[in-house]
């Protein structure tokens, strides 16, 4: 005949072997194949989210011809490390752009859980061409095992968490007037920072930009049912170019360059991507710019590989390269460095120059966007005296 039992699970994740036996006869026995127990909620110190591109490729007309997509993955696993439960449903947000709703995790063929999530440029585009993107789900909050039994004890540190936030500028920091959030609870506590205090590796709060929090929304308590969260930030690159010499305080550059429209080239004000809130100068390149060597006939230009935009100092798209062409008799320039990498950082490039006995040569400088958008520079090197005005 057959007999069934139910074995439960305890809260230590570990392999389980059943020994069945007669009851008469306990030499007559037989043993189950493995048994593993070990998954959980997905818990927040295990919730990982990461991007195809940081800094992707988006019309800068708001038409769909040059439409560039981005895939967002999420990695969810218990407190164990062990993968979540297959079909554990991930939602995603986002600042700009459109983005898939939600998405339930599967296990790859190595037994992984993730979801992922299509994005595409669309309405709206954020003004500083920076989007924020957030994935959440239930799950419970992380907390420190003191005493190894796999199950929360009270005194034991925990991650508390309140309102998931839509960090709009991405500074860690929840604005009233910038951020959206969502409540799970309606909580309006203090948030526990213990956790934080004894393990700063693992921090969360309203300061971790990648863990958005907002403050006095939290219940004190320890919890299996919060909205385990990450956020990542997503350049949306123009096409177009917006090449910049660097920052218009240095004279060194400043006294090297002059425009044909105007006696110099005038400084445009734009916040840097490293600081939000922080503004700085930069000289923006136009045709026909001069660059005035000083009497030099070698050496080098360097440039700031930035988009369009007209608020933030961002990098072109992942991948634009550049290349120069039709330069004049007498004039030798080159590359310098390849194509833009993927990064939310803006990189330097450059030429270098070699005037072989002539003062004066030009050249055309071109920078290519993976969809093939070109921005070109028709630029000119001398080795003359800059014009006084420059100085």
């Amino acid at each position: 005949g057959q007999v069934s039992a139910i074995v439960n699970a305890g809260t230590v994740p570990t392999p389980v072997r059943v020994k069945a036996a007669l009851h008469d006869d306990a030499s007559t026995s037989a043993v189950s194949s493995n048994l593993s127990i070990g998954v959980g909620l997905p818990s927040q110190l295990n919730f990982s989210l990461s991007q195809d591109t940081i800094n992707i490729e988006c019309p800068d007309d708001g038409s769909t011809s040059n439409q560039r997509t981005n895939t967002y993955t999420i990695y969810a696993a218990d407190r164990s490390g062990n993968p979540v439960p297959e079909g554990t449903s991930i939602t995603f947000w986002a600042e700009g752009g459109q983005i898939t709703t939600s998405k339930a995790t599967t296990l790859d063929s190595n037994g992984i859980a993730s979801a992922a999530a299509t994005f595409t440029c669309q309405s709206p585009y954020p003004s500083d061409g920076r989007v924020t993107v957030t994935a959440y789900a239930i799950g419970e909050e992380s907390f420190s095992d003191r005493n190894g039994n796999n199950v929360y004890d009270a005194g034991e540190p925990f991650q508390d968490l309140g309102d998931v936030v839509l960090d709009v500028l991405y500074d860690g920091s929840y604005s009233s007037k910038y951020d959206e959030y969502r409540s799970l609870d309606g909580s309006t506590g203090a948030c526990v920072t213990k956790f934080a205090a004894d393990y700063p590796q693992f921090a969360t709060g309203s300061s971790v930009p990648g863990i958005p929090t907002r403050a006095n929304t939290c219940d004190g308590v320890w919890t299996q049912r919060a909205y385990v969260r990450r956020s990542v930030e997503t350049v949306m690159s123009t096409s177009k170019a917006g090449l910049l010499w660097g920052l218009a305080s240095s004279s060194s550059i400043k006294s090297h360059l002059s425009s044909t429209s105007s006696a110099c080239l005038k400084p445009v004000s734009l916040r840097t991507a490293s600081a939000a809130s922080s503004a700085q100068s930069f000289l923006k390149i136009y045709g026909g710019d001069t660059y005035y060597t000083g009497g030099s006939t070698t050496g080098a230009i360097t440039f700031l590989a930035a988009d369009a935009n007209s608020v933030r100092v961002n990098p072109l798209p992942n991948g634009t390269t550049f290349t120069v062409s039709d330069a004049s008799d007498g004039l030798t320039v080159t590359v310098l460095g390849g194509a833009v990498t993927n990064t939310s950082e803006v990189t330097k490039a450059g030429v270098s120059y070699v005037l072989d006995e002539v003062k004066t040569g030009s050249f055309t400088l071109t920078a290519t966007s993976p969809g093939g958008v070109e921005t070109s520079y028709v630029l000119t090197i001398s080795s003359n005296t800059p014009p006084s005005a420059c100085q």
